[in-house]
C-alpha cells in the first residue's frame, strides 16, 4: 500500500485566487475515509460524536454518512458498493467517480490510525464552529434591541451545546430525525430489565422520574438544608 498523499480535487486552475479558508485538513479527511473504506472495522475506533457534518468538504460529508449508514446496517461499505449510491452525485463525478474512491483506499493509512485522523477532523470542525459563534457575537453585540445579558446567555448556550454535542445549537430538528432517535431510545429501554430509556441509578423513585441517566445530561440533586439531599450518597 502506498504512503498516503493528498489527492487532487478537480482540474487544476493556475488562475485561481488564494482565499483564506476556515480551519480544515482535506488530507486528514481523505485519510480517514480511505481507512474506513479499506477496513470497515476501523469505524468501531471512532468516537460516537463524529458526524458527516464535521467534514469540511461537502462530498466527504455525504461519503462518511453513506459509510456509516452501511456499516450500522451490517452492510459492506467499499468503493464498488458505494459507487451505486453516488452515481447521480455531481461532486462524485467531478472528483473522479469510482477512481477517486479506489485511490482513497489505495493511499489509506493503517486502520489503527483512523481514530487519530478522526480526532483531527473533529477538532477542526469545532474550531470552525467557534469562529462562526464568534462571528455571531460580533455581529449581534452592537444591536441595542437585544440586552447585553441576553446576548451573553445566548453565546454561553451556543458554546455549551458545542462542547457537549460537538455541534452548535441548530433549533428545530426534522420529524424523521426526532422519530429515529425516539425509536432507538425505545428499543434500548425495551432491552433493559427496568424498561428505562437511560442508565439506571438503582434508586427506583428517581429512575421513574428521570427515566434513567442519558449522555450529556447534567443532573443536580438539591434540597433545603437538613432535608437530607446528600443521603443517596450513603446508599
Amino acid at each position: 500500500m502506498n504512503a498516503f498523499a493528498p489527492l487532487p480535487f478537480g482540474p487544476p486552475n493556475d488562475d485561481a485566487i488564494s482565499v483564506a479558508a476556515p480551519p480544515h485538513n482535506l488530507e486528514a479527511e481523505q485519510a480517514l475515509l480511505g481507512a474506513l473504506l479499506f477496513d470497515n472495522s476501523a469505524f468501531e475506533r471512532l468516537s460516537d460524536r463524529l458526524r458527516g457534518s464535521h467534514f469540511y468538504e461537502p462530498f466527504h460529508q455525504r461519503l462518511f454518512d453513506a459509510i456509516e449508514d452501511h456499516i450500522r446496517q451490517g452492510l459492506l461499505a467499499d468503493p464498488t458498493v458505494l459507487m451505486e449510491r453516488f452515481k447521480q452525485d455531481q461532486a462524485f463525478q467531478t472528483f473522479g467517480g469510482l477512481r477517486y474512491l479506489a485511490d482513497l483506499v489505495d493511499r489509506a493509512p493503517p486502520a489503527a490510525n483512523a481514530a487519530d485522523y478522526a480526532r483531527l477532523v473533529y477538532d477542526l470542525a469545532l474550531r470552525r464552529d467557534l469562529i462562526r459563534i464568534g462571528g455571531d457575537i460580533m455581529r449581534e453585540a452592537p444591536d441595542p434591541a437585544t440586552a447585553a445579558m441576553d446576548q451573553i446567555e445566548q453565546a454561553e448556550a451556543s458554546l455549551y451545546t458545542l462542547a457537549e454535542t460537538g455541534k452548535p445549537s441548530s433549533g428545530f430538528v426534522s420529524f424523521s430525525h426526532a422519530l429515529s432517535g425516539a425509536v432507538q431510545m425505545a428499543g434500548e429501554a425495551y432491552q433493559r430489565d427496568g424498561k428505562l430509556a437511560g442508565l439506571a441509578t438503582n434508586l427506583d423513585d428517581l429512575d421513574q422520574k428521570l427515566g434513567g441517566m442519558h449522555p450529556s445530561d447534567l443532573l443536580i440533586l438539591a434540597g433545603r438544608p437538613a432535608s437530607g439531599p446528600d443521603r443517596p450518597g450513603w446508599w
